[in-house]
């Protein structure tokens, strides 16, 4: 999904060249699509391409050839972008853009809710100094992608290449953590939705008394239902690592802050 708006002139030729290079890594097994946006959003394809050698360089030279102009209605090139997406195979969405959002829905709230109708990894790439972050960040923090800054086409490339390894290996999907035999509360993140391959999952939570617990990660991977279990003892008095409390505590201040900052 490709940012062509007024505000991208002096950036354009950096995009066009990372899109160049990423279409090129794709095999002809990976099909694409290409959605611009300035004041309204349209298809450069026509649905689906097969990422044979001729599809890329032809859709190469169109994507080169735009003159970026207009207003940035970010809202409905995102909301084309996730339009047609198959049930049968994994997809993404990368998302070139300044998040300068000044046509259309311009809410950040609004562009969550989208995001969140859909389970689809969504990956922004954010242009320039004067980017709209906070939005673009809670955007890809939605649907549990990342947002980068770039500044030349070899930071687009090595982003796309780390996005295309989050969906070409299986992820754990709706995952869960449930903790029996010793009561909690105030456990963060409040939704956890999908682990990925080498991602480092972290919970933070308030527990009372001690004893022995069974602690259970829950998932599906490609439609399977998959259950992780362990057990181990939490202690009536734990001191050897006061930090977690300070931890937890950041953690519970920083989700309070994204509600707000989301939601209002």
């Amino acid at each position: 999904i490709l940012d062509v708006s007024g505000s991208m002139q002096g950036k354009y030729a950096t995009l066009a060249e990372g899109v160049s290079r990423a279409l090129k890594t794709m095999s002809p097994n990976d099909r694409f699509r290409i959605v611009l946006f300035n004041e309204t959003a349209r298809e450069l394809t026509c649905g689906y391409i097969i990422a044979m050698p001729e599809n890329v360089k032809q859709y190469i030279e169109l994507v080169g050839s735009i003159q970026p102009d207009g207003g940035t209605n970010v809202y409905e090139g995102l909301e084309l972008g996730l339009k047609s997406l198959d049930a049968d195979r994994t997809s993404s969405l990368l998302l070139v853009t300044d998040g300068v959002a000044n046509v259309g829905v311009t809410e950040q709230k609004d562009f969550i809710k989208l995001v969140k109708k859909h389970d689809v990894r969504l990956f922004t790439f954010i242009m320039g100094n004067s980017a709209n972050e906070p939005l673009l960040e809670a955007m890809t923090r939605a649907s549990n992608g990342f947002a980068i800054n770039v500044s030349n086409s070899d930071d687009i490339i090595g982003k796309i290449i780390e996005a295309q390894s989050k969906v070409n290996f299986q992820a754990l999907h709706g995952a869960q953590v449930s903790i029996s035999g010793i009561k909690t509360a105030d456990v963060l993140p409040k939704d956890i939705r999908s682990v990925y391959r080498g991602q480092q999952l972290i919970i933070f939570g308030h527990y009372f008394g001690g004893g022995r617990a069974k602690v259970s990660l829950t998932g599906k991977i490609s439609g399977e239902e998959k259950v992780y279990t362990t057990e181990f003892d939490f202690p009536d008095v734990a001191e050897a690592n006061p930090e977690i409390e300070r931890l937890w505590a950041y953690a519970a201040i920083e989700q309070m802050g994204q509600e707000s900052a989301d939601f209002g």
